[in-house]
């Protein structure tokens, strides 16, 4: 029971994956840094440059998502 819920859950959280395009490796640094900056705010730490898009950990991989719609979210919003 719980492994189904967990792959349903992983799939919708796989879906949020394709509403983001990182355009430049400056970019995926910048969303790298915010994460570990979300991460910090947890009461975690990891060290500068930690890849957060390849994590494996939820608390991580939650940290990056986060990271790319605040990243989005003010790209979206320049020129404005």
């Amino acid at each position: 029971m719980f492994n189904k819920d967990t792959e349903e859950l992983d799939d919708l959280f796989h879906e949020m994956d394709d509403d983001y395009f990182i355009e430049s490796d400056k970019q995926a640094a910048d969303v790298n840094e915010l994460a570990r900056l979300f991460y910090y705010t947890h009461g975690y730490q990891v060290e500068k440059g930690y890849d957060f898009e390849s994590a494996k950990h939820p608390q991580e991989r939650l940290m990056y998502r986060l990271a790319v719609q605040a990243f989005n979210y003010v790209k979206s919003r320049e020129g404005q």
